[in-house]
Protein backbone atom coordinates (compact mmCIF):
# COMPACT_ATOMS: atom_id res chain seq x y z
CA UNK A 1 0.00 0.00 0.00
CA UNK A 2 1.52 3.39 -0.41
CA UNK A 3 1.48 6.35 2.13
CA UNK A 4 1.26 9.63 1.33
CA UNK A 5 2.21 12.20 4.13
CA UNK A 6 3.22 15.75 4.54
CA UNK A 7 7.19 16.71 4.39
CA UNK A 8 9.17 16.60 6.64
CA UNK A 9 7.28 14.31 8.86
CA UNK A 10 7.75 10.24 9.58
CA UNK A 11 6.40 7.55 7.12
CA UNK A 12 6.12 3.43 7.63
CA UNK A 13 5.33 0.20 5.64
CA UNK A 14 4.05 -3.14 7.05
CA UNK A 15 4.40 -6.29 5.19
CA UNK A 16 3.97 -9.25 6.47
CA UNK A 17 3.79 -12.96 5.13
CA UNK A 18 2.51 -16.53 6.59
CA UNK A 19 3.49 -19.75 5.77
CA UNK A 20 5.81 -22.72 6.84
CA UNK A 21 8.56 -23.06 6.86
CA UNK A 22 8.94 -18.84 7.87
CA UNK A 23 10.23 -16.66 5.15
CA UNK A 24 12.53 -14.02 5.56
CA UNK A 25 11.23 -10.38 4.72
CA UNK A 26 14.18 -7.61 3.22
CA UNK A 27 13.25 -4.06 2.28
CA UNK A 28 14.87 -2.69 -1.16
CA UNK A 29 14.49 1.06 -2.40
CA UNK A 30 13.41 1.88 -6.49
CA UNK A 31 17.22 1.24 -7.91
CA UNK A 32 17.39 -2.18 -5.84
CA UNK A 33 19.43 -0.85 -2.62
CA UNK A 34 18.83 -3.25 0.78
CA UNK A 35 17.70 -1.29 2.80
CA UNK A 36 19.00 -1.25 6.87
CA UNK A 37 18.69 0.47 9.69
CA UNK A 38 20.65 3.63 9.92
CA UNK A 39 20.04 7.01 10.52
CA UNK A 40 17.39 7.49 8.26
CA UNK A 41 15.80 3.98 8.11
CA UNK A 42 14.08 1.62 10.85
CA UNK A 43 13.42 -1.81 9.87
CA UNK A 44 11.88 -3.97 12.84
CA UNK A 45 11.41 -7.72 12.14
CA UNK A 46 8.73 -9.76 13.93
CA UNK A 47 8.74 -13.41 13.65
CA UNK A 48 6.31 -16.00 14.81
CA UNK A 49 5.77 -19.46 14.04
CA UNK A 50 4.43 -19.61 10.77
CA UNK A 51 4.33 -15.56 10.51
CA UNK A 52 6.78 -12.48 9.98
CA UNK A 53 6.14 -9.08 9.70
CA UNK A 54 8.52 -6.03 9.00
CA UNK A 55 8.13 -2.20 9.29
CA UNK A 56 9.76 0.27 7.36
CA UNK A 57 9.98 3.17 9.10
CA UNK A 58 11.79 6.44 7.67
CA UNK A 59 12.28 9.35 10.28
CA UNK A 60 12.29 12.19 8.46
CA UNK A 61 11.03 12.58 4.61
CA UNK A 62 11.83 14.84 2.42
CA UNK A 63 10.49 16.40 -0.68
CA UNK A 64 12.78 14.78 -3.12
CA UNK A 65 11.73 11.38 -1.68
CA UNK A 66 8.14 11.79 -3.55
CA UNK A 67 7.49 8.85 -5.59
CA UNK A 68 10.12 6.69 -4.18
CA UNK A 69 9.36 3.41 -4.86
CA UNK A 70 10.02 0.81 -2.18
CA UNK A 71 9.97 -3.06 -2.40
CA UNK A 72 9.15 -5.71 0.67
CA UNK A 73 10.42 -8.87 -0.59
CA UNK A 74 10.36 -12.34 0.89
CA UNK A 75 11.64 -15.28 0.38
CA UNK A 76 10.81 -18.34 1.30
CA UNK A 77 10.58 -22.81 0.19
CA UNK A 78 8.55 -24.36 -1.07
CA UNK A 79 9.51 -28.16 -2.01
CA UNK A 80 13.05 -27.82 -1.73
CA UNK A 81 12.82 -24.39 -3.94
CA UNK A 82 13.25 -21.00 -2.37
CA UNK A 83 10.38 -19.10 -4.06
CA UNK A 84 10.85 -14.85 -3.81
CA UNK A 85 7.98 -12.62 -3.65
CA UNK A 86 8.29 -8.85 -4.07
CA UNK A 87 5.09 -6.50 -3.37
CA UNK A 88 5.91 -2.40 -3.83
CA UNK A 89 4.67 0.38 -2.55
CA UNK A 90 5.37 4.30 -3.03
CA UNK A 91 6.15 7.28 -0.47
CA UNK A 92 4.00 10.44 -2.27
CA UNK A 93 5.53 12.95 -0.70
CA UNK A 94 3.18 16.42 0.22
CA UNK A 95 5.16 19.97 1.06
CA UNK A 96 3.44 22.39 3.86
CA UNK A 97 1.70 25.40 1.78
CA UNK A 98 3.38 28.68 3.14
CA UNK A 99 1.09 31.56 3.02
CA UNK A 100 2.34 34.84 2.97
CA UNK A 101 0.54 37.64 4.92
CA UNK A 102 -0.42 40.40 2.67
CA UNK A 103 -1.39 44.20 3.51
CA UNK A 104 -3.49 46.72 1.83
CA UNK A 105 -2.71 50.20 1.95
CA UNK A 106 -5.87 52.09 1.35
CA UNK A 107 -5.06 56.40 0.23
Amino acid sequence: MSVNVTAPSAASFTCVATGYPTANITWTTSNGNLIQSNNQYSVEPVQGLGRVSSTLSIRNTSISMNGTQYGCNTVGIVSNTAVKVSVFAYLMIFGKKLFQKSHSLVH
